[in-house]
């Protein structure tokens, strides 16, 4: 079948065709978009809120894993362990944690981090919860220094945090004697701080200690504090007998520190933070504690100083300010005569200067002023029962005139006779003073006075008995004119001089009073000592 035929239309006759691109998006794609913005917004959200992350080294990492270890702080929850691994010389064990974004202003050089698991020691039982919940890292934040996101864990949780009130001192010691970290400050024998760590002074030559006063105690810390090792049991022989002083078993153990600031007239402020004081090794030895100002001086005795040793006290008027360091014996081979130098050495800082500062550079001046004035030094003795002798430096109203005088380096302090040897020498005065006396003179005086009564009572001549007169009474006057120009002052010097000994404020009278006294009151001192250990034996380990 033939297929019909259509003729072909002209070119110029057909239109123009016009071709036109649509734009519009598919629905399909804005499930992927919508998503990319809510998973951008996410991601955006979730780096600008999350918390800092942390690296701390500790030398073990017992218990602890990633993901489950939480850092905590006061028993909340402010942030996770996130990663644990070794240090590459495989010393420490690094322990990333990420923590909360408002613990970053905390996270500090001074800030410190610790595992927390549970311990035993002589401070107490801690850690208990660990037990049951697992081991979490504890922090103690702070403020203070650099920021940092990189610390040094503890092995041990701190004795004291950062954010507990108080102060921190240092004590500088020559051994840590029975101290430890943890062991108790006390105030009065109640505990008010704690040793929170010790090392090595720079030097090498002592000991630094780090305590802890809480507040309000820390304001009771003046510069005149005086801190001492406080021991669990402690004797002292005082005027009133034996002082047994017993304390706590722990102070026994773990050994104590107590301090005392003294009543002054002109009290300071408390001290600073981190202020450095000396730690004396007993009460005793606080109260003779050294200065580190020293001035040395030497002082010649001719007599025996048999008693005298060094380290014997200088005192001025009953109070110590010095101590002896050498005694020697020298001999003149010019004079023949021997001669004992004392050297002692003076604190100043003993002694409160009032109304302005002596110029240090005029010390001479100083005690040159005062030697002219009758400051001479002394030897008495410091007790009956042993013997021992001290210096003392007083005013002496019957001195002979003396100056300072400069031997190499040092001063030399002129001295005075002892109290016993000085009556002494008057007596040996006295005595050879009577052997040049005209005794056999003055008898006959007397007899030719007593024999001229005599003839003028038996006699009747008025002339005669008037000679009589006249010549006795020249006699008798002559008499009594010897005995008040040589015999009486003599011997009223004397006698004087023994009375000042044996008066009521002597020393030596004050002496023997306090020896028997120190001896009554050691006998009844032990006695009631032994009655009260034998009724309570037990305050030997408990304290008294």
């Amino acid at each position: 079948m033939a297929r019909p035929h259509h003729p072909e239309p002209d070119e110029g006759d057909l239109p123009t065709a016009t071709v036109r691109r649509t734009r519009n998006i598919s629905l399909v794609w804005l499930i992927p978009i919508v998503a990319a913005l809510v998973g951008g917004w996410l991601a955006y959200k979730a780096y600008t809120e999350q918390g800092p992350l942390v690296e701390i080294a500790f030398k073990t990492a017992s218990g602890v894993k990633a993901g489950q270890t939480k850092v905590k702080y006061k028993d909340v929850e402010i942030g996770e362990v996130a990663a644990v691994k070794l240090s590459l010389d495989l010393e420490e064990v690094l322990v990333s944690a990420r923590l909360d974004k408002d613990t970053r202003p905390y996270l500090t050089t001074d800030t410190r981090f610790w595992v927390e698991r549970p311990r035993i020691s002589l401070q107490g039982i801690s850690g208990l919860g660990t037990l049951t919940a697992g081991v979490h890292i504890s922090v103690d934040p702070s403020e203070k220094g650099a920021p940092s996101l990189s610390f040094e864990g503890l092995d041990h949780p701190p004795i004291v945090t950062q954010r507990e009130a108080g102060k921190l001192f240092v004590l500088n010691a020559e051994t840590l004697e029975s101290l430890s970290v943890g062991s108790p400050v006390t105030r009065r024998q109640i505990q008010v701080g704690q040793v929170v760590g010790y090392e090595l002074a720079e030097d090498d030559k002592g000991v630094k200690i780090h305590i802890f006063i809480e507040s309000p105690h820390d304001r009771q810390v003046r510069p005149e504090t005086r801190f001492w090792v406080s021991s669990g049991l402690e004797f002292k022989l005082t005027a009133d007998g034996l002082d047994v002083n017993t304390q706590s078993v722990a102070s026994l153990v773990v050994g104590a520190i107590a301090f005392e600031t003294p009543d002054s007239l002109h009290p300071a402020d408390p001290a600073p933070e981190n202020t450095g004081f000396e730690l004396f090794g007993s009460r005793e030895a606080m109260a003779n504690r050294e200065f580190v100002e020293k001035e040395l001086y030497v002082l010649y005795f001719q007599g025996s100083v048999r008693g005298l040793s060094v380290g014997a006290p200088v005192e001025f008027r009953g109070i110590r300010i010095g101590r002896v360091t050498d005694v020697n014996l020298q001999f003149n081979a010019e004079t023949f005569q021997f001669d004992i130098p004392v050297m002692v050495e003076i604190e100043p800082g003993r002694i409160e200067i009032l109304n302005g500062e002596l110029p240090g550079a005029d010390v001479g001046g100083v005690v040159g002023e005062l030697v002219q004035r009758g400051l001479r030094g002394q030897l008495k003795t410091g007790s009956l029962l042993t013997g021992q002798l001290f210096v003392d430096l007083d005013f002496q109203k019957d001195a002979e005139p003396a100056e300072m005088r400069r031997q190499g380096d040092f001063w030399v302090l002129p001295t005075v006779p002892p109290p016993l040897e000085s009556l002494t020498n008057r007596l040996k005065d006295f005595l050879a003073k009577v052997e040049t006396w005209p005794i056999e003179d003055l008898g006959d005086d007397v007899g030719t006075a007593v024999r001229a009564l005599r003839d003028l009572v038996a006699s009747d001549d008025l002339k005669k008995s008037a000679a009589h007169i006249e010549t006795t009474l020249a006699n008798l006057e002559s008499a009594a004119r010897r005995l008040n120009r040589q015999i009486i002052p003599e011997a009223g010097g004397v006698i004087q001089k023994a009375g000042d000994l044996v008066e009521r404020n002597a020393p030596l009278y004050l002496d023997l009073k306090q020896l028997l006294q120190e001896v009554s009151a050691a006998a009844r001192s032990v006695r009631s000592t032994a009655d009260y250990l034998g009724r309570h034996p037990e305050s030997l380990i408990r304290g008294k």
